[in-house]
């Protein structure tokens, strides 16, 4: 998927794919969510949602019909950390982030 935003090109086929999440559902499911971060060339990040209709990414097309979409979010670095840390990705939040992360 590709999105300009704020006058930047966001390109999941270019960009490299740093973690993805899934809530375990099938992608058939209606409740189907998926999130996957991304970092640019240049060291943007930025993620990628994919949801079906049941979700926050149902999208209503006319009175009687809601189908799934998806979407690119640009996030900071900082974001970019929290999402890695609350979502799993420890092994990456470690890799992209060591200067972060301390021994308790």
């Amino acid at each position: 998927m590709k999105a300009i935003i704020g006058g930047l090109r966001y390109d999941t086929e270019t960009a490299e794919e740093v973690f993805s999440w899934t809530n375990g559902r099938n992608r058939t499911d209606l409740r189907f969510r998926a999130k996957t971060l991304y970092r640019t060339r240049n060291g943007r990040y930025f993620l990628h949602h994919d949801g079906g209709p049941m979700t926050d990414m149902g999208r209503r097309i006319d009175d009687h019909t809601i189908t799934g979409s998806e979407s690119i979010e640009p996030i900071s670095e900082d974001a970019a950390f929290r999402f890695l840390c609350s979502h799993g990705g420890i092994r990456a939040a470690e890799r992209l982030f060591p200067d972060r992360i301390q021994d308790a």
